[in-house]
C-alpha cells in the first residue's frame, strides 16, 4: 500500500498521462473505447471500473449512461465534479453495488495490474456485465523487453511517482498468456491483441 503523500502524487500522474508525450502511449485506450462504445445502442450502460481520472469515458456522457467506481476517494470527487456520470466509491474485491447483469460495457484500462488478486476483480465485473455484452481489460505486456526498459528509465527518473517497477504498484505482471488465463476464466475470448510497440495488452471478452 502507498502512503497517502505518494497517493495524492500518483493521481496527479494520472491527470498527467492527459498531456504530451504521455498522452502518446494512451492514444490506443481511448481509440479502442471509441470503437466499443458506439457500436452500442445510445443510452446503453457503461462501467469505468477503477475510472481514475475517468477523462476514458467523459466524451461519451451526453449520448450513453456513465457509471465509474474506484477506491480512491479523490478520484471519486474528482469525476463528480468534472464529468457527467454516476460515479462510487467501491472496492473491486467486494460485491459492486449494481445489480446483476446490469452493464452493456465494462472497460477496465490499465487498472488490473495493480491488483493482488485480480481474479477477484474479475469475478465481481463479470456479475454485472450482461450476457453477450463485451468487457475491455488493458494492461502492460511485460513479456516485452521494451516495456522493462522504459519502466527502468523514464519512470524512475522523469515520470512522477508512479513506481511501476515496485512490486507495491504493480504486484500483477501480465503477459498474453497470463491476462488470457485469467481472463477466459469469467469470459469468453474475442480478441486478445499486443498494441503500442506491443507493450500493452488488450483482451476483448464476452460474458
Amino acid at each position: 500500500m502507498l502512503r497517502k503523500d505518494n497517493k495524492d502524487y500518483y493521481f496527479d500522474y494520472l491527470l498527467n498521462t492527459q498531456k504530451w508525450p504521455q498522452s502518446w502511449y494512451h492514444q490506443e485506450k481511448l481509440q479502442m473505447t471509441q470503437k466499443l462504445v458506439t457500436e452500442l445502442p445510445i443510452g446503453s450502460k457503461i462501467l469505468d471500473a477503477a475510472c481514475g481520472t475517468g477523462h476514458i469515458t467523459a466524451k461519451y456522457s451526453n449520448d450513453y449512461q456513465i457509471y465509474g467506481t474506484d477506491v480512491e476517494p479523490e478520484s471519486i470527487n474528482y469525476c463528480k465534479t468534472k464529468y457527467k456520470g454516476n460515479f462510487r466509491l467501491a472496492s473491486l474485491y467486494d460485491k459492486l453495488p449494481y445489480k446483476d447483469n446490469f452493464f452493456d460495457l465494462i472497460l477496465f484500462h490499465d487498472s488490473i495490474e495493480h491488483f493482488k488478486k485480480p481474479k477477484i476483480a474479475l469475478k465481481n465485473l463479470s456479475r454485472v456485465l450482461k450476457p453477450y455484452r463485451k468487457i475491455c481489460v488493458s494492461t502492460i505486456n511485460y513479456g516485452n523487453p521494451m516495456w522493462t526498459i522504459l519502466e527502468n528509465t523514464w519512470h524512475r527518473t522523469v515520470a512522477g511517482n508512479c513506481r511501476t517497477f515496485s512490486e507495491d504498484t504493480h504486484p500483477s505482471r501480465y503477459t498474453i498468456k497470463l491476462l488470457r488465463n485469467h481472463c477466459n476464466s469469467y469470459f469468453q475470448e474475442i480478441e486478445l491483441s499486443k498494441r503500442v510497440f506491443m507493450m500493452e495488452l488488450f483482451y476483448i471478452g464476452k460474458k
